[in-house]
């Protein structure tokens, strides 16, 4: 008898048939298994869009965020479907652990910036279009994506900044107030009239369409110097013009 036609003769024995038939609920099990992932995703994924839509995030950001959690969905329901089908799942996860350490060791930047975009787009500090001063920069945002954000500045300088550096420093957003208040120092000569002084400086003010004073225009006294008294006065500006003056 050939090689062959041994084979054939297994393969007509009844015994593969009733391990076929006891390992079918294993593989309904597993099917089963994969299916409600694949539902539980397309739900997930329907419930993220419309909370992306009503938020305003940016679309390259919302794809970023759904590809993770597609492979996520993936790559649990795979595990789940293997631990239903008789295989040893738990040292596959132990192998991938550990693989998963390396790579998180290599790329722990670039995880950092991941992370840090995500905190920027749920806490929504500033987007797409406000000017704000981050890091002594004063510039416009023009683009907020998962690991970067572009700025660009008052001078038209393209300004590329990691998000894991933009969520340590200091985020001034002017757009989200339309006034801000101002502090202006003067210095008078000593002997000179402070009214006067003060009249100059309401007809310089008068002609400023960005500027607006309070109700009464009053000075604090500073410092003394060797020429002069230097005093100060508070008056609201367009917190955009003076962001853009400040750049």
């Amino acid at each position: 008898m050939s090689f062959w036609q041994r084979i054939v003769q297994q393969l007509e024995t009844p015994k593969l048939m009733t391990e076929l038939l006891a390992y079918l609920p294993k593989l309904l099990a597993a099917s089963g298994v994969l299916l409600a992932f694949w539902a539980g995703y397309a739900i997930a994924k329907r419930m993220l869009r419309l909370y992306f839509g009503r938020a305003s995030v940016p679309p390259a950001v919302g794809d970023m965020l759904v590809t993770l959690m597609r492979y996520g969905f993936v790559a649990v329901g795979v595990l789940t479907a293997a631990d239903q089908l008789g295989f040893e799942v738990r040292s596959l996860l132990a192998g991938l652990g550990i693989v998963g350490l390396a790579v998180s060791f290599a790329a722990q930047d670039t995880i950092a910036n991941v992370i840090a975009g995500i905190t920027i787009v749920v806490d929504k500090p500033f987007k797409v279009g406000d000017w704000v001063e981050v890091g002594g920069i004063n510039a416009l945002v023009t683009r907020v994506e998962l690991r970067t954000t572009t700025l660009t500045t008052f001078d038209n300088q393209t300004i590329v900044l990691p998000n894991r550096q933009i969520a340590r420093e200091r985020i001034v957003n002017y757009t989200l107030v339309p006034r801000i208040r101002v502090r202006v120092p003067v210095g008078v000569a000593y002997g000179e009239d402070i009214q006067a002084t003060r009249q100059v400086m309401l007809g310089a003010l008068a002609d400023d369409p960005d500027a607006r004073l309070r109700s009464r225009l009053r000075f604090r006294f500073l410092t003394l110097m060797a020429m002069a008294m230097t005093l100060a006065t508070a008056i609201l500006v367009s917190a955009m013009a003076w962001a853009g003056f400040g750049a």
